[in-house]
């Protein structure tokens, strides 16, 4: 205790020095946090939308005839198509499954697998989202955000 008094009431300025890094370091902590936020909103919102184009890609595919069944029969190439088409739609893609602002590069998502099985009207869906890092970009370093998905038919009755 009797340091701390010494330390506030020198005259060489030693204070200051531990007010300015305390400073950094709380402004560095909040900025940490307001960045995990960040990468865990854009996983939940991209997870979601993903679910979204899966689903929408088995309910455009599937056969009429088969819709009510919980067994189904799925077009493969027509649930493929939807779901991209859903993708570049809703959520503004670019060919290159990105989405760019103003300062350049938001998240690129890459599909490593689609599965689309006919018999049982199933499309399964893993992706890596890459976003930059928000406030700490002179690291140039990227989130890796992994994101997998499965859509089925599901009997109506």
């Amino acid at each position: 205790m009797e340091r701390l008094i010494k330390l506030i009431n020198g005259k060489r300025g030693e204070m200051y020095i531990l007010v300015a890094f305390v400073l950094i370091l709380a402004l560095a902590g909040a900025l940490f946090v307001s960045e995990i936020t960040r990468v865990f909103n854009l996983r939940q919102h991209l997870s979601d939308e993903l679910y979204r184009a899966a689903n929408l890609g088995v309910k455009t595919a599937m056969y009429d005839s088969y819709m009510w069944d919980s067994h189904g029969h799925l077009d493969e190439a027509a649930a493929v198509a939807a779901f991209y088409d859903y993708l570049r739609g809703h959520l503004g893609l670019n060919n290159a499954l990105e989405t760019r602002g103003d300062g350049g590069l938001v998240y690129r998502v890459v599909i490593l697998d689609i599965r689309a099985d006919k018999t049982t009207a199933r499309l399964e869906v893993d992706a890596v989202v890459f976003a930059p890092l928000a406030f700490f970009t002179m690291f140039g370093q990227e989130w890796e955000i992994p994101i997998r998905v499965v859509s089925r038919n599901m009997a109506l009755f």
